[in-house]
């Protein structure tokens, strides 16, 4: 029971972590921890709930956290927005395209990696 505990305040450390780093000022825009999240827990975490969650909860405790800079004034960007529903889909995507990949190899990572990036490219250039 101990493993278990440590394994999931490892994740919740993983969520803050990430989520903070999405919200740090000057940081390179198109580049999240979530994305690369989403890769890991689809191929290796085997809760199919967890896997889910890691990168979603991480989203969302940063949309928050945006959200809330921009009530105070300290970001020009919103948190929460029309149209965000997409971008959770999509990192949900990403989980569901290593959920059956359980050995972690370069070919269809990069792949992977590769149909996931157009499409986020893509649903930039449009916005």
């Amino acid at each position: 029971m101990k493993t278990g505990k440590h394994i999931l305040s490892i994740f919740l450390m993983l969520i803050v972590v990430s989520a903070l780093y999405r919200v740090v000022p000057g940081r390179p825009y198109g580049f999240a921890p979530q994305i690369a999240m989403a890769f890991f827990a689809g191929a290796v975490i085997q809760s199919k709930r967890l896997a889910f969650a890691l990168p979603i909860l991480s989203m969302v405790l940063s949309d928050a956290l945006f959200q809330a800079l921009y009530y105070l004034g300290l970001s020009p960007m919103w948190g929460f927005y029309e149209g965000q529903l997409v971008n959770y889909l999509l990192f949900g995507l990403l989980t569901v395209m290593f959920l059956h990949q359980r050995c972690i190899s370069c070919f269809p990572t990069f792949w992977c990696g590769l149909v996931e990036e157009v499409i986020i490219v893509q649903k930039l250039s449009k916005a």
